[in-house]
């Protein structure tokens, strides 16, 4: 990665203990994320706008540690955070449904059927554009299908199904790993407590919807 010392570069440190370096842009993401979660769980509306920011904060952060699918999904993500922002709150109480049997094998199809050629795309990016892209994507495999799991489990939770957050689940999973292999400790944490909480709601989903 080009040395930069940008605010939003993670070659600005905050912070070094060891081999790890916390940079602002890794800081701002994972407090954004957090209490956006946190204030949409209340009903404030405050969540969406740190929603988005935690959207900015995050695409600058994939970007610099290659993850250029997770990159790029947060400008889908920021727009569908957008789009909800606008709408009224989910009313409380809504029923919680369950895919049928053909409606998982589908989401799962949704997940993998663009997840394939999306890592054939990450694996060339570097070549089609290399003024764009100069260093060569990493971790491709969880990369392609956290990105496209993401906007599936998002439109799924949107719509109050219980299986949105088993791919929550699966894809903050995967998140720790490639955080913890890249040596982004405090992002790993942050996916931690995302995994704890998509647990804790699975399970409460659960109980609802039978």
């Amino acid at each position: 990665m080009e040395t930069s010392t940008a605010f939003w570069s993670i070659d600005f440190a905050l912070l070094e203990l060891g081999d790890y370096t916390l940079s602002l842009i890794e800081l701002l993401a994972v407090v954004f994320s957090l209490f956006s979660t946190y204030l949409l769980r209340q009903n404030n509306r405050l969540g969406w706008v740190l929603a988005i920011l935690a959207n900015v904060c995050f695409f600058f952060f994939f970007y610099q540690i290659r993850l250029y699918a997770l990159m790029a999904v947060q400008v889908i993500l920021a727009c569908i955070n957008i789009a909800w922002s606008l709408k009224p709150p989910l009313e409380k109480g809504l029923p919680v449904k369950k895919l049928d049997s053909i409606g998982f094998p589908v989401s799962v199809v949704a997940i993998i059927a663009p997840g394939m050629p999306l890592m054939i795309v990450l694996f060339k990016i570097s070549q089609f554009l290399p003024s764009l892209f100069p260093l060569p994507a990493t971790y491709v495999f969880p990369d392609a299908l956290s990105a496209t799991g993401s906007i599936v489990a998002a439109v799924l939770l949107r719509r109050q199904f219980l299986e949105s957050w088993i791919f929550w689940i699966i894809i903050h999973c995967l998140l720790i790993i490639v955080f913890a292999w890249k040596g982004y400790y405090l992002a790993m944490m942050g996916q931690m407590a995302f995994l704890g909480y998509a647990a804790n709601e699975y399970l409460a989903w659960r109980n609802l919807a039978k």
